[in-house]
């Protein structure tokens, strides 16, 4: 991606970057999104989130170079030229990848949700069910035959 290998938060380097190699970098990025999206819709979400620190890392690079590229003039440069177009194309094509990602991600977000909710309900049904309590109306341990929090006091 860029030239050199700026610290993280270096935002006073300027990446030497043409706008070929930009469009390189948001096709690697829309590459690593859709592979994402992949897993996601394959119920993955571990295998998404190890893609995260590059993620981060291929945007924080793309940002920088924007910022370089709008502060030199090279982008309003290239206003008409081919490869201006096609860094257009692609930077709407990762729009639409991005926003899958988003929905992805919320609807995987929404079933663990969903999943924690049941087991944490069935949880408290159990414990509710297995309760003993003592002369003083408090709970004291859950039943012996039970095998969540056998000795335990409540």
């Amino acid at each position: 991606m860029s030239d050199h290998s700026p610290s993280p938060g270096d935002d006073q380097a300027s990446p030497v970057l043409s706008t070929a190699r930009m469009i390189e970098a948001v096709d690697r990025l829309i590459e690593v999104i859709s592979a994402e999206n992949q897993a996601l819709a394959g119920g993955l979400p571990v295998a998404a989130a190890a893609e995260i620190p590059l993620k981060l890392t291929l945007t924080a690079d793309l940002g920088r170079a924007m910022r370089h590229m709008s502060g030199t003039g090279q982008l309003r440069a290239e206003r008409h030229t081919p490869e201006r177009a096609l860094l257009m194309e692609r930077a709407q094509r990762l729009e639409a990848v991005v926003a899958e990602n988003m929905a992805r991600l919320d609807g995987a977000i929404r079933a663990t949700r969903h999943r924690v909710d049941a087991v944490m309900a069935a949880l408290r049904d159990h414990v509710a069910r297995d309760r003993v309590y003592g002369k003083d109306a408090r709970s004291t341990a859950l039943r012996t035959g039970s095998a969540v929090g056998r000795g335990f006091t409540i």
